[in-house]
């Protein structure tokens, strides 16, 4: 989806703009949302579980109660890439099989509406 950050981390806050991604992404159709945060963003929904994961175990250390999978075990020499997706396929089945995410347990429901505009990037490809 397509939206940009709306300012610096801030740690235990939900970034609005994720919210609204992951919004988007249920109305599009998703049933279950494999979310990835550099920044340790606490986003939840109110409609369909979150798996969160993210690529720097610092920050997965910071926020280990709200992060389902730390794939910063490849960077740090630990797992292989395959390893950690064996990890992120068992959240997956877990997550379907009726145990909760740990947004849900948190009890995380973020939801947003908004209505974006865009400005056009190039030469227009359809008629107005």
């Amino acid at each position: 989806m397509d939206t940009v950050n709306d300012g610096p981390v801030r740690y235990g806050i939900p970034n609005i703009n994720d919210t609204q991604t992951i919004t988007e992404m249920v109305a599009s159709g998703c049933h279950m949302i494999i979310f990835t945060t550099g920044a340790g963003s606490v986003d939840g929904q109110a409609v369909a579980p979150v798996i969160k994961g993210v690529s720097n175990s610092r920050v997965f250390q910071r926020l280990s109660d709200d992060i389902d999978v730390n794939g910063g075990t490849i960077a740090d020499g630990v797992e292989t890439v395959d390893d950690v997706a064996d990890r992120i396929v068992a959240q997956v089945v877990s997550l379907a099989s009726g145990n909760p995410s740990k947004s849900e347990q948190l009890g995380h429901q973020e939801f947003a509406l908004s209505y974006k505009t865009y400005e056009p990037a190039g030469p227009a490809c359809l008629p107005v």
